[in-house]
């Protein structure tokens, strides 16, 4: 296995300064790119409104249909409730899309009233839309993971350098805990991801940049919560930067977290309450209920998942992938083995098998190491 960073102490302290460097200028685009976004924003929103949404006061934007629904939804959700303790039901809202960040909205509120527990919202700093959409449901309380300022920024970018300066092969580094919190994951993770590499062995500035993303994120989590009372936390992401950490964070305070498969139409919700089930899919089923299906009768699910199939390949199901519809007047053919062999001129002696590929940028642990 190619060693992570080079044995030659000179050709790696260049290549530290390389990084270090590559770091300022990350942070001069940055800062342009957030001064384009800060512009950007006021096609959606004007001046007078972002002064209002700046004092915590009640703004508007300039969608008149976002606005509509803002206004409807709070007139659903004006029940007044007495809540008799201080704890919290966390509603995170990091993907910025208003199909992920209504459903946990709703999951939240079911959970408000089941625990007759306060909520709270969780969202990226600056995220306008988030919270007009979390506030339209009652949730007046919102919580914010900053980015902070350059120097701390720096300060953990030297950080995740001196530790990369210790990792000898990038499985180490998959490996590696920061606080208990398995960093090393979400950063290798989130650099397949957000790079569209399929691997890497040796260290890149992309690497050192997402670990010190974690480090100051998980020193973050600790100081907002330390004392924090946590009934439950509603999160459908969990995987990638801030995601995974967030949800690794709070497994380990055996916290349990409600995170939604689907929508947001129709959906199924998974419990997790466990770190032993962090690298688990939310669409795994528990034994007992896999138990009960199997006393039910095997013959009975096949059916079930043949309905399910038959509606997805006729464009019938809403709710599944998108490009279903090109399907729908497509005019199905039957197959058995003899037509596919002759084909394609295989041998009908032998056997047929699928092979199906794995995005290699997606779901690299939702079911463990692969």
């Amino acid at each position: 296995m190619p060693n992570f960073i080079p044995d030659n102490k000179l050709l790696r302290y260049f290549l530290y300064i390389i990084f270090l460097v590559s770091f300022f200028f990350f942070e001069i685009k940055e800062f342009l790119k957030s001064f384009y976004k800060f512009l950007f924003v006021f096609k959606y929103i004007s001046l007078k409104n972002f002064v209002y949404y700046k004092l915590g006061l009640s703004f508007e934007l300039k969608n008149i249909n976002f606005n509509s629904y803002i206004k409807n939804n709070k007139k659903m959700w004006t029940s007044k409730i007495n809540f008799k303790n201080d704890e919290k039901i966390i509603v995170t809202g990091f993907v910025h899309l208003p199909g992920d960040q209504i459903p946990n909205c709703i999951i939240g509120k079911y959970l408000e009233l089941y625990h007759n527990t306060r909520l709270y919202g969780f969202l990226d700093k600056g995220d306008i839309f988030g919270e007009l959409i979390f506030k339209s449901f009652g949730i007046k309380n919102i919580l914010t993971l900053d980015k902070k300022n350059f120097f701390t920024r720096f300060s953990n970018f030297f950080h995740a350098l001196l530790i990369v300066d210790k990792i000898k092969h990038i499985d180490d580094l998959i490996n590696f805990k920061f606080k208990n919190i398995n960093v090393g994951k979400s950063t290798y993770d989130h650099f397949l991801r957000f790079t569209n590499n399929a691997t890497t062995e040796k260290v890149s500035f992309k690497i050192i940049l997402f670990l010190s993303q974690c480090l100051y994120i998980i020193n973050d989590l600790q100081r907002k919560f330390r004392n924090s009372k946590i009934k439950a936390i509603v999160e459908t992401e969990t995987q990638f930067i801030p995601s995974s950490l967030i949800f690794q964070f709070f497994l380990k305070k055996n916290v349990p977290i409600f995170s939604r498969e689907n929508g947001p139409n129709d959906c199924s919700i998974r419990k997790y309450s466990s770190a032993n089930e962090t690298y688990t899919p939310r669409y795994e089923i528990s034994k007992k209920l896999f138990k009960n299906i199997l006393e039910i009768g095997n013959n009975k699910a096949s059916e079930k998942g043949f309905e399910i199939l038959e509606k997805r390949f006729q464009g019938k199901d809403r709710q599944i992938f998108y490009g279903r519809d090109k399907f729908k007047h497509i005019e199905l053919k039957e197959y058995d083995k003899e037509k596919i062999s002759n084909l394609n001129n295989w041998d009908i002696k032998k056997p047929i098998v699928c092979v199906f590929g794995h995005c290699l940028v997606d779901n690299n642990f939702e079911l463990g190491w692969r």
